[in-house]
Parts: C-alpha cells; structure tokens; sequence
C-alpha cells in the first residue's frame, strides 16, 4: 500500500490531543508512586510559619498605627489641658473636633482602644500578682 493509503499516516496528521488512544502504546506508563515526597512536611511547615510571619507582621503594624493614633490624641488633649490651665481663650469644641460626626467617631474609636487596652493590662496585672 502507498504510504498516504496507511491509516498510521492518517493518525500522525492529528494533534496528539485529538488521537485516539491506543493500547500498544511504544513506552510503558511509568506505575504512580504511593510514597510521599520526603520533602512535604518541610513544605508545609514553611507555608505555616510563613503564613504565621504574615500575621505577625501586620499586627505588629496594627499596634503601631494604634500606637500614633492615641500618641496623638493624647497630645491634643494634653496640650488643650495646658493651654485653658494657663488661662488662655481656647475653643476645646472646636479644637477636639465636637459637632463633626467623623471626629467624634474617631474620638470614640480611639478612647474605646485605650479602655480596653486598659483593661487588658489590669487583667494581666492581677493575673501576674
């Protein structure tokens, strides 16, 4: 038979993923492996304490941003005490920000933080004595 009339150069035409298999493939299928790769428990011990740095860092970063923020506040307050102290004419409503909802919402945010901060610190104080 003339070689275009072989079904082989037919099958050769097609992409591989479109042939239909065949059982008497040229190369036997290497058999799956059942055991597991001696590096798995040091991938996935990597993954946990990298996750677990993650974490670590972006509290860290939380406690700072909430470090400033009452850093400041606490300096306002401080500074508006000293200042109607001294008998100067100060507008403590508008200084601290009374009547502007988000000031005031950000003025309870915080003073909510430090009261609980507070009592966490009171709860570990006891605890330790």
């Amino acid at each position: 038979l003339p070689r275009v009339a072989q079904p082989n150069f037919w099958v050769s035409m097609l992409p591989k993923f479109l042939r239909p298999s065949t059982s008497t493939s040229t190369m036997p299928k290497p058999p799956k492996s059942k055991e597991w790769n001696p590096a798995t428990p040091y991938i996935i011990l990597g993954l946990f304490i990298g996750s677990q740095a993650i974490q670590t860092i972006s509290l860290r970063n939380e406690v700072v941003n909430f470090t400033r923020r009452a850093d400041a506040k606490i300096g306002l307050l401080r500074e508006v005490v000293e200042r109607v102290k001294r008998g100067e004419d100060v507008d403590v409503e508008r200084v601290l920000g009374s009547g502007d909802e988000a000031k005031e919402r950000e003025w309870e945010e915080v003073l909510r933080e430090i009261e609980e901060e507070e009592a966490l610190f009171q709860s570990r104080k006891r605890r330790k004595a």
